[in-house]
């Protein structure tokens, strides 16, 4: 396949629902779609978003989509990379649970520092209500 990607992953920050994924290498790609769905049924009506690709490269390139608008409900993403001669490849579905919306306070490692979503590791997540959410990233 001409793209070899790396990650692709969904992440709510604050209210928003941010789509990251990074390729190492990149050979003729032309676009990427996001789709999303509050099913893991995706058609053509599902994308939200098209991305320009590099073309061709060897060397990591990261993207990212912000999801503004969603529902309030478990919503499925797909990455779907095309090629300049049309061909196309999926990924995912990757899922971000949106029942619930609390406003994310700060994000700290486990010493307590503030850190922000770049960083790799065990993070916690604190919100406005007071609750906390250990992941490792």
């Amino acid at each position: 396949m001409p793209v070899e990607l790396t990650t692709f992953e969904g992440i709510k920050v604050d209210n928003l629902n941010v789509i990251r994924w990074e390729t190492s290498t990149e050979h003729n790609s032309s676009h990427f779609l996001i789709k999303r769905s509050t099913t893991i049924e995706f058609n053509e009506s599902s994308v939200i978003n098209i991305t320009e690709a590099s073309g061709n490269s060897q060397e990591k390139i990261q993207y990212s989509f912000v999801d503004k608008s969603f529902p309030n409900q478990i919503n499925y993403y797909q990455l779907v990379q095309v090629d300049i001669d049309g061909n196309s490849k999926t990924y995912g579905p990757i899922s971000i649970d949106n029942r619930i919306r609390k406003n994310l306070v700060k994000i700290t490692n486990l010493l307590g520092q503030d850190i922000d979503e770049s960083y790799r590791g065990v993070v916690i997540e604190v919100y406005d209500d007071g609750s906390t959410i250990k992941t490792l990233r």
